[in-house]
């Protein structure tokens, strides 16, 4: 089927049709179909703007799948795109030579989407047919219903009350709560529910608790959120005595 022929391409806006072709063709694209890009320069060489490329890439799902753009996820963290369909394609080329520009790839792009892509492509350490991998294994996305409510609903609401830059540093957090559950997830309610109390503390608070939280590799405690929002209160008290004693100093 022709890319113009899809009923999905077919949905997107201009600019989401003007993305989608250029994130498949510009020239940093390897075999993997992973590779660092930012909004930034998709805005520049698209003529789109910055503001609508973000809203295109905004994550949904707990893997970072776009919102406006289907089988592409992006890792804002580190900047890093997966293409999860390009291996199908673009099939072809020595099957040995494809599978070792994968690995080298690897190696140069450090991104929780490699995770991801081994789901997807979960033979990519045999023989590649003609460089064609196939697609034989199904993605949970984490989609999590409640009340109506899912977690790319969840997603959505922390990264626009955090800010895109913030909301996703503090995603790992979020998610090392969801490995204190036995089910392994968090209700979209109770994400909710967390990113409301953060809102009472300043960006540079949340990240030197997160700073503390990974440092001291809480999440392998066993710990969750109350800890983490403990860390808060602790870090708050603190700048309040400080704030406290330079005013008693002055008087």
């Amino acid at each position: 089927m022709e890319i113009w022929d899809d009923p999905d391409f077919q949905k997107y806006t201009p600019s989401g049709k003007l993305t989608f072709i250029y994130l498949f063709t510009n020239y940093k694209i390897g075999e993997s179909g992973i590779y660092v890009i930012t909004s930034e320069t998709i805005a520049r060489a698209t003529g789109v703007s910055k503001k609508t490329v973000e809203k295109l890439l905004m994550p949904i799902g707990e893997h970072g799948r776009c919102a406006g753009l289907k089988n592409v996820f992006y890792d804002w963290n580190n900047y890093a795109v997966f293409l999860a369909k390009y291996r199908i394609y673009n099939a072809g080329g020595n099957p040995a030579v494809v599978a070792k520009a994968i690995e080298n790839e690897r190696k140069k792009i450090d991104s929780p989407l490699w995770g991801l892509f081994d789901k997807y492509y979960s033979r990519v350490g045999q023989p590649l047919r003609n460089g064609y991998i196939e697609l034989d294994i199904d993605i949970d996305l984490g989609i999590e219903i409640e009340n109506g409510a899912t977690m790319d609903e969840a997603k959505t609401y922390y990264i626009e009350k955090l800010g895109y830059e913030l909301g996703t540093k503090m995603e790992s957090v979020i998610y090392d709560f969801k490995s204190t559950r036995k089910t392994g997830r968090l209700a979209p309610g109770v994400v909710k529910g967390i990113v409301d109390y953060w809102l009472k503390f300043s960006h540079q608070l949340l990240l030197e608790a997160k700073g503390i939280w990974d440092e001291q590799r809480y999440a392998h405690e066993g710990k969750d959120e109350k800890y983490f929002n403990g860390i808060l209160r602790r870090l708050a008290k603190e700048i309040d005595i400080r704030r406290a004693s330079q005013v008693g100093a002055h008087r």
